[in-house]
């Protein structure tokens, strides 16, 4: 089974025995199912290190969001973003 089906077929389960869960925006999209109410609260730390785009499905999946930055925190780069140059 893939990560993606588990998690859609005992997500439930995991939920009741896991207190909290630590993953990046990519694996909210990637492995958890697309349907709101997953999780009680979703907390974005460092949100200024996040794009908007990248939170919204894991905001999606929640009942209520907090969102934790500061003015002096860096804003999101694209330094360890993986490109391809066309130019030929």
């Amino acid at each position: 089974m893939s990560v993606l089906d588990i998690m859609t077929t005992y997500g439930d389960l995991i939920a009741e025995v896991t207190s909290c869960v630590l993953v990046s925006p990519d694996s909210v999209a990637r492995f958890l199912p697309a349907r709101s109410g997953l999780f009680d609260i979703v907390v974005c730390d460092e949100a200024s290190q996040v794009r908007v785009a990248e939170a919204v499905g894991a905001m999606g999946r929640a009942t209520s969001v907090v969102v934790v930055g500061d003015s002096k925190q860096m804003p999101p780069t694209s330094l360890a973003e993986a490109t391809i140059d066309d130019r030929r």
